[in-house]
């Protein structure tokens, strides 16, 4: 599917050479997350995927995983607080993702591991 999500994985710091420096980015993305333009257009190109798929633009059925990261020891105040999963034995945080049966995302919430 052109445009969909794709397996291969995101190499952490690519930036084109092309697009503004990073710092201008990180702040274009700050903005898009608080006035909500991250949101919609995630609810776009979901809906484009999942027509693309055939399926109907709203799911009727999701999964919802855990993952708990261990998270790097740092100095100074910690301004998210980390968490210990005793069954994973894994000091950090947790992410939960509901996905739709195809597996788009649907949401992502990350919590102190202990949640």
């Amino acid at each position: 599917m052109a445009g969909c999500p794709s397996s291969a994985p995101a190499v952490s710091g690519a930036i084109p050479k092309d697009l503004a420096a990073r710092s201008t980015m990180y702040d274009y993305f700050e903005r898009w997350i608080w006035d909500g333009t991250l949101e919609r257009i995630h609810h776009a190109r979901y809906v484009k995927c999942r027509e693309q798929a055939l399926r109907e633009a709203s799911p009727t059925a999701a999964i919802i995983d855990a993952q708990s990261v261990k998270t790097a020891e740092k100095s100074g105040a910690q301004i998210d607080p980390r968490g210990y999963d005793a069954g994973q034995k894994v000091k950090g945080k947790k992410r939960h993702i509901p996905v739709d049966t195809p597996g788009l995302v649907l949401h992502a919430i990350v919590t102190a591991a202990d949640i």
